[in-house]
C-alpha cells in the first residue's frame, strides 16, 4: 500500500487505503493426569470443542498414567474436558 493522506483531508478514507488485520488470539491447553504413588491409578482425559463435538489436540487420550492432553493453538471459544481417574 503506497498512498499519502494528511488528518486535514476531508475524506482520508478515500484518500488513504485501509488496511485490515486479523489477529486472533489463540491458547494452549494442556490436561495431565499423573498417580501420586506411581500405577495407583490410571486417567483418560476427553476434551472436545463444545460447539462442534470435534475432539481437539490429542484427545482422547485412553486409560493411562501418566496421562497428557495437549491441544495448542485453540481459538477462543468453550471447550469441555471429562477426566475420569479410575484405581
Amino acid at each position: 500500500m503506497n498512498q499519502n493522506a494528511k488528518c486535514s483531508d476531508a475524506s482520508i478514507t478515500s484518500e488513504a487505503g485501509l488496511a485490515t488485520f486479523n489477529d486472533i488470539p489463540l491458547t494452549d491447553l494442556k490436561v495431565h493426569g499423573n498417580a501420586e504413588l506411581p500405577g495407583a491409578t490410571n486417567t483418560s482425559i476427553d476434551c472436545v470443542n463444545s460447539a462442534t463435538g470435534t475432539h481437539i489436540g490429542n484427545s482422547p487420550v485412553p486409560s493411562s498414567d501418566p496421562a497428557d492432553m495437549s491441544a495448542p493453538a485453540l481459538t477462543p471459544g468453550t471447550y469441555t474436558c471429562m477426566v475420569v481417574v479410575d484405581p
